[in-house]
């Protein structure tokens, strides 16, 4: 979703770029951030055969 805002907004190459890599930083890095700290606050995960 956020790569197609970046390209639906129609800048330049160089905005673009930066528009991408700020969308990467901020979308990807937070959703990765969240899922590691859930996984980081319980040993749920480790147990083998757990549902």
């Amino acid at each position: 979703p956020m790569l197609v805002a970046v390209a639906a907004s129609g800048t330049s190459a160089a905005a673009g770029l930066v528009w991408l890599w700020a969308a990467f930083a901020l979308g990807y890095m937070a959703a990765r951030a969240v899922t590691l700290g859930l996984r980081a606050r319980s040993d749920r995960w480790m147990v083998l055969g757990s549902p």
